[in-house]
């Protein structure tokens, strides 16, 4: 049979403040920062952050991390993929998937990003 665990059903947490989401999400794409960029810069986390803020997902945001670690890039390259996204009115992965050729063809996994979160 399933075994549930009380933790991780979602169903009996209780609905997070908007707050605090936000403050959850914050430390996923820090988190992945540290994680691709071996650092913890705090102007640059800042500007991801603002994509965040404008309605950018973190998966997204994520993904920019990793293309840009994947060609051995500076976080500058980071910033101009997120740049152009955000010009093209891309906020989420599926929107990607529609409009451009996926550079890495495959989207980001629930299991690395619990990885990343917790302590990839």
């Amino acid at each position: 049979g399933e075994a549930f665990y009380g933790e991780k059903n979602p169903q009996t947490k209780e609905k997070k403040t908007k707050e605090e989401k936000s403050k959850e999400m914050e430390s996923l794409v820090t988190k992945a920062y540290k994680n691709y960029f071996n650092q913890t810069n705090q102007n640059n986390i800042n500007i991801l952050q603002s994509y965040l803020n404008n309605g950018m997902k973190e998966k997204l945001i994520i993904r920019a991390m990793k293309i840009t670690n994947k060609k051995n890039k500076s976080f500058n390259y980071c910033r101009g993929i997120l740049k152009n996204w955000s010009d093209d009115g891309i906020n989420e992965i599926k929107d990607l998937n529609k409009m451009h050729e996926d550079p890495l063809k495959a989207t980001i996994s629930d299991e690395e990003i619990r990885e990343l979160v917790d302590g990839g």
